[in-house]
């Protein structure tokens, strides 16, 4: 059995459900910084707008027709899903979605369009899934997992590796002992112990 760290129920207008959601997943986004010559940056474990992106295409695309269901959103250790009951519209496949080869046809126009009037709900028509994925990839994270089964799930992962080593890759393995070994390990440290590109690095260490 999977768990989670928290789970809350809402209610209310559409706006106010994504300022739920959102604010539900703000509150438990932990927060990191890094010290570049004399100023410190804030480093939050996943960036803030892509989940909240995620969460209003889930509203607008999800299918009303299956009474009972609702969008959810998880927060585990590791990731974050925002389901959306209801697959792909006919005709567009998981493929082209991700790579954008498709023309953006929401499943319910009359609420995309009463969210696209109200400022700061619905802006980048056309371009949320690019907009996650470069978020992610400026925050040095991988790149958000879109998969559909009976419902349409996007995942971010923040790089969280298991503490007792199962599951890791080798580079992962060396780290971790040096972790063990020294109490921490910088990205410089990491790259140049495991042959890993700087980005890899960073992903991993800010986990450990």
């Amino acid at each position: 059995m999977r768990s989670y760290i928290d789970r809350k129920n809402f209610s209310g207008t559409l706006p106010e459900l994504i300022d739920q959601a959102a604010s539900f997943l703000k509150q438990y986004i932990r927060v990191g910084a890094t010290i570049r010559g004399f100023r410190r940056e804030d480093e939050p474990e996943y960036p803030y707008e892509a989940l909240r992106e995620a969460v209003v295409n889930a509203i607008v695309h999800r299918d009303y027709s299956r009474i009972g269901e609702t969008v959810r959103v998880f927060m585990y250790p590791d990731r974050v899903e925002v389901r959306s009951p209801g697959g792909l519209l006919p005709g567009i496949s998981l493929d082209d979605l991700i790579a954008m080869r498709v023309t953006s046809v929401p499943r319910n126009p009359v609420i995309a369009g009463f969210l696209r009037d109200i400022p700061g709900y619905m802006e980048r028509i056309g371009s949320g899934i690019r907009f996650m994925i470069s978020e992610m990839r400026a925050s040095r994270l991988p790149d958000p997992e879109f998969t559909e089964h009976q419902d349409f799930v996007v995942t971010f992962r923040n790089g969280m590796v298991a503490e007792d080593g199962a599951g890791l890759n080798e580079r992962q393995k060396v780290g971790l002992r040096i972790v063990s070994e020294r109490g921490s390990i910088s990205t410089s440290e990491y790259c140049a112990s495991t042959g890993a590109s700087e980005r890899t690095g960073h992903i991993t260490c800010r986990t450990w």
